[in-house]
C-alpha cells in the first residue's frame, strides 16, 4: 500500500517514514502540495494520505470534502497538533474515510491510526474521542 505524506515539516516527514518502514508492505512518498498530491491520487487511487491540514494548502474543509469523494477510495489520516473538535467532528461525520490522530499522541496510538488506515475502518485518537 502507498502512502503519501502531505505534511510540510520535515521532522515530522522524517519521523513518519520511518514508523511506516517499520510497518512492512508499505511504501511511503512525500507530496509538496495540493497539486502534487492531486497527481499522484490519480494514479494511485487506493491508498493512505497522511495529511497536516493546518500545514497543508487546502482553503478549507469543504475543499478537503470535494477531493476526498473525488478519490473514494483513498483513507485519510488527519495528523496534526491543532485540530479543532468541532473540525475533527465535521469530518467525521461526513465520511468514514477520514481517521484523526494528534501528533502530540502516543507513538503506539500513531502506529494503530497508520494500521487502522490500511486496513480501513477510520481511528479516532484518545484525545479526540
Amino acid at each position: 500500500m502507498d502512502i503519501f505524506l502531505a505534511d510540510r515539516q520535515d521532522i515530522t516527514r522524517a519521523g513518519l517514514m520511518y514508523v511506516i518502514g517499520q510497518m512492512g508492505g508499505c511504501d511511503s512518498r512525500c507530496v509538496e502540495d495540493k497539486n502534487d498530491l492531486l497527481q499522484v491520487l490519480s494514479r494511485d487511487v487506493s491508498s493512505v494520505v497522511v495529511l497536516d491540514y493546518t500545514l497543508f494548502d487546502f482553503n478549507d474543509m469543504d475543499e478537503l470534502l470535494i477531493v476526498s469523494q473525488r478519490f473514494p477510495l483513498v483513507h485519510w489520516v488527519l495528523f496534526s497538533e491543532d485540530l479543532s473538535t468541532e473540525f475533527a467532528h465535521h469530518m467525521v461525520v461526513a465520511s468514514n474515510l477520514f481517521s484523526i490522530v494528534m501528533k502530540e499522541s502516543p507513538l503506539s496510538e500513531i502506529r494503530e491510526a497508520l494500521h487502522y488506515a490500511t486496513a480501513g475502518p477510520c481511528f479516532i485518537c484518545q484525545r479526540m474521542a
